[in-house]
């Protein structure tokens, strides 16, 4: 059985955990709802903290990544091009983050998501916390 890892602190807008901004909701590249794009799996992912960080902040023009930096492109350079508008190519982000809260994003995928392969029944019922268990029924 996996021991439960302690959950990161989060901001209060987050409702539980920031997967919940991630594509899918174990971040497993799963399609979920017809209107969201399809995601990366980044439990079989090996991303550094620095390549999370640009594909999370500037997004992936052309793709269906979007950039949730706030100052992305703006305010913060992106892929080394210098400061003005985004992207024409680039997929809409439902809501933006602060460098800090996407610092924090970085910290929970890395403690557990990135590399941890597919989500278990234990990850599973530990996301759901009580709410919405039967979500896991599913997952062996």
């Amino acid at each position: 059985m996996c021991a439960a890892l302690p959950l990161l602190p989060l901001p209060p807008s987050w409702p539980r955990a920031p997967a919940r901004l991630l594509p899918r909701t174990f971040a497993d590249g799963d399609k979920q709802r017809d209107e969201a794009p399809t995601g990366a799996n980044l439990r079989t992912s090996r991303l550094d903290a620095a390549t999370l960080k640009q594909t999370i902040s500037c997004g992936r023009p052309g793709a269906d990544m979007p950039a949730f930096d706030e100052g992305a492109y703006k305010v913060r350079p992106c892929y080394g091009a210098p400061l003005g508008a985004a992207p024409d190519n680039l997929y809409p982000a439902p809501r933006t983050l602060s460098p800090a809260d996407i610092d924090l994003v970085i910290a929970y995928l890395q403690a557990r998501i990135i590399g941890r392969g597919r989500i278990t029944r234990e990850e599973c019922l530990a996301y759901y916390a009580g709410d919405l268990s039967s979500s896991c029924d599913d997952i062996k």
